[in-house]
């Protein structure tokens, strides 16, 4: 299959509803757990999932659609939701990405210059 935006975005707007009926109600026996050193528990996850989306995510992907060679960003800090976030994973928190990332889905369906 190649590669369609409009495909993409479909798969974008269900991931909110989606992490969240998975992380929805669940102890910490199950959200803060992991495997081991350097692993990610699923509250480390959505700290990265939600840093990224705010802060990242859109900024590459105009950038991206904008050009027509390719590109190379800097890394991402896979530690800065970790800061930001502290490891919670709750009704709020779940809200806040699905905000952020309708946001961003609106954004990117928003006509551009030069189109």
């Amino acid at each position: 299959m190649d590669f369609s935006l409009k495909l993409a975005t479909a798969v974008l707007a269900r991931t909110p509803d989606a992490l969240s009926a998975l992380l929805s109600g669940l102890g910490e026996e199950w959200t803060a757990a992991n495997e081991g050193r350097d692993t990610w528990s699923p509250f480390k996850f959505w700290d990265n999932l939600t840093h990224v989306e705010e802060s990242d995510w859109m900024d590459r992907t105009t950038t991206i659609l904008a050009s027509s060679e390719p590109t190379a960003f800097e890394p991402i800090d896979r530690g800065a939701g970790f800061a930001r976030f502290g490891g919670l994973v709750d009704h709020r928190s779940l809200e806040h990405f699905k905000v952020i990332r309708t946001l961003n889905l609106e954004q990117l369906e928003a006509p551009r210059v030069g189109q």
